[in-house]
């Protein structure tokens, strides 16, 4: 038997993309395989009200001394989250409720909290529902391993994925194989992998997109092959039953397809290659997956119609370490696929999850989806090309397709060429407006900062932004970083930067990134320049009513509900000088602020800049902050009845002023 485990850290709304295809292919080989979502049943475990109950107990007894001011205010608040912890996740899986827009920002509050109570308990480990943060920078594997070690925190991990382990992994099982996205996935696939090891004997393999994107450092990951046996690179689905047939008959697999192993105290990556052929391929396969813990009310699908990237941008490692070239799927396998996940799972929701899709794929893919009457919700990535022409987005809305995300990084085709991103500015506008005729909702992610880059060139982007701003889902910029095995690092100098980090030694590893410098002192002045720049391009985004406007009035689509600009710290600006902060998240009011009711409105007295923020952080400010709230904004002096009492507030779309 093969067991595919995905390990935290993942979102808790929808199955992991990588495990059912998988699955699908072993499956179609005749071989038990079963998946084990770590990822889910853990997160399903700590949003309950034992677990919440324990860690509240914990804290007081053991560090309630020790928390910060936050902290000790978010504990304010404990019992009320913990009470309708399940009417959270109820609603959140409730297709009538969901579509409640108070109802569905209540849920998220709610789950917010208990994460940050969670936290609390584990800190210096921080987890979220799209993030596991640890407080460590790792230039060196070994680094990894000890932090294992020497953390507190990961003790208590360990907990919960030991009786996760001894509950769900079967007896029989050959072979384990991890599929890891990001850092938090390696260091958690370690955890579970240690706990494997001293219960089973098991074959361990690790795979995924993250281990791909640095094959180049994993020669240096000698100490890893003293916890798992071997990595899968690439393409999985061969390799992986090669693996298993060979560890059953108890053959050598040190030349097995795609995988690296250690022999005589060496990292070995055999020579033998393998691409798959997607149309060869069968369908996902979701069996056995807890479906009932995803906090969502349909199932979202994921099925990848290509593999690797046409593309061939500087600041992007994927072309160097993806072995294959791009290829996509027939358009008439992928509509059988598409019509055989969609009776079986009785789902109409589709994420056609790639790089990013071609224009010719969009167009065939949509005129087939239509002419067969497919009748399904759809998104995708595309790029900001030419062939996106208005013909093309007009299919791909008729054809279901709701959202899109964009890597437009910049609106500056000097900075786009830097990129070598093979768009051109002058369609931009085009493809925008016809997405806008054609109620797609774009998604844009931008890069801040990349090398060259010059003020007016930054602005530029924040200009196009600005222009969009009402006819997107949202948008958000990065500040560029340089990873390993791009153009930007094997050519600094053509990029006018000086890599100030790059050791040696073989040990070192770039797990997250490599710091660099620009060469000259113009970095730091561009930096404050773009940073004024910036608040003043938020300080005129007066208006963010997408959410309501667009999203809710279409059909539900998990991807498209409660998504926010994001930006630094979650604030937005207008016009008028006063921060607006988004929904899902706290800002610190200050303390001894002053509330009066007048009208509709809540006034809060005494700051000292004006400020507009909504009515749900206001609220959630109020209680963990400590502010003393008069008895005319009609509460009790009990923190938790404040807030229970507030319920007709915080369903309400209104705003607060704060003087």
């Amino acid at each position: 038997m093969i067991v595919l485990i995905n390990a935290p850290q993942w979102t808790s709304n929808m199955p992991p993309i990588a495990l059912p295809v998988l699955a699908g292919y072993i499956r179609n080989q005749n071989i038990d395989c079963n998946m084990l979502d770590i990822n889910i049943l853990f997160y399903d475990k700590i949003l309950s009200k034992d677990i919440l109950n324990n860690c509240i107990t914990e804290i007081n007894k053991t560090r309630y001394s020790s928390l910060s001011d936050k902290e000790k205010n978010t504990l304010l608040v404990s019992n009320f989250t913990i009470e309708n912890i399940e009417n959270a996740k109820s609603i959140l899986n409730d297709r009538n409720a969901v579509f409640d827009k108070n109802k569905y920002l209540f849920a998220e509050r709610i789950i917010c909290n208990a994460y940050e109570i969670f936290s609390i308990y584990t800190s210096p480990i921080s987890i979220h529902n799209n993030s596991m943060n640890f407080d460590k920078e790792f230039k060196e594997f070994d680094q990894i391993l000890e932090y294992i070690e020497d953390c507190e925190a990961v003790k208590i991990l360990e907990g919960y994925y030991e009786d996760i382990i001894t509950c769900e992994l079967d007896t029989k099982v050959r072979l384990v194989g991890f599929s890891i996205n990001n850092i938090a996935q390696l260091i958690n696939s370690i955890i579970i992998s240690k706990l494997i090891k001293r219960k089973y004997n098991v074959h361990i393999t690790f795979g995924g997109a993250f281990l791909s994107a640095n094959s180049s450092e994993l020669i240096k990951w000698n100490k890893l092959f003293d916890i798992i046996d071997s990595i899968i690179l690439y393409d999985g689905e061969h390799a992986l039953v090669s693996l298993y047939n060979k560890i059953i008959n108890n053959e050598d697999y040190s030349s097995n397809l795609n995988t690296i192993i250690k022999n005589d105290n060496k990292i070995i990556q055999s020579p033998n290659l393998i691409v798959e052929s997607l149309d060869d391929l069968p369908s996902p396969d979701y069996d056995g997956l807890p479906m009932e813990k995803y906090l969502s009310p349909e199932l979202l699908i994921s099925l990848p119609v290509s593999r690797g990237c046409y593309g061939n941008c500087s600041f992007c490692g994927y072309k160097n370490n993806y072995s294959a070239k791009w290829r996509e799927e027939s358009v008439d396998i992928a509509i059988k696929k598409i019509k055989a996940l969609k009776q079986k799972y009785n789902s109409r929701y589709f994420f056609f999850s790639v790089a990013t899709m071609s224009p010719k794929m969009a167009r065939e893919l949509s005129s087939q989806i239509i002419e067969e009457n497919l009748n399904i919700i759809w998104s995708t990535g595309i790029r900001m090309e030419k062939g996106f022409d208005k013909e093309t987005i007009q299919l791909m809305s008729e054809s279901g397709c709701m959202r899109v995300d964009i890597g437009v990084e910049s609106s500056n085709q000097r900075v786009l060429n830097m990129m070598n991103k093979f768009t051109k500015i002058g369609h931009y506008d085009e493809i925008m407006n016809n997405m806008q005729l054609y109620g797609i909702l774009p998604y844009i992610y931008i890069i801040r900062d990349f090398p060259t880059e010059t003020i007016k060139e930054w602005n530029d982007t924040l200009i196009f932004l600005n222009k969009w701003k009402d006819s997107i889902l949202g948008f958000a910029y990065y500040d560029f970083i340089l990873n390993c095995n791009t153009d930007v690092m094997e050519k600094p100098n053509d990029f006018n930067i000086v890599i100030i980090d790059k050791y040696d030694n073989d040990k070192a590893c770039y797990i997250n990134n490599v710091a660099f410098k620009v060469n000259g002192d113009e970095k730091k002045i561009h930096r404050e320049y773009k940073d004024k720049l910036t608040k003043e391009f938020l300080f005129n985004l007066s208006s963010f009513d997408i959410l309501e406007n667009n999203v809710l009035n279409k059909a539900y689509h998990k991807f498209l509900i409660g998504q926010y600009i994001q930006i630094e710290e979650n604030r937005y600006f207008n016009e008028e000088n006063k921060i607006r902060v988004s929904l899902n998240c706290s800002y610190n009011i200050g303390k001894n602020i002053d509330v009066i009711k007048s009208g509709k409105n809540y006034i809060l007295l005494n700051c000292e800049t004006a400020k507009r923020i909504t009515v749900t952080s206001v609220l959630y400010s109020i209680i963990t902050s400590g502010i003393n709230i008069k008895e005319n904004f009609n509460m009790t002096n009990e923190v938790e009845e404040k807030l229970f009492k507030s319920l007709n507030i915080l369903f309400n779309d209104e705003y607060i002023y704060i003087k």
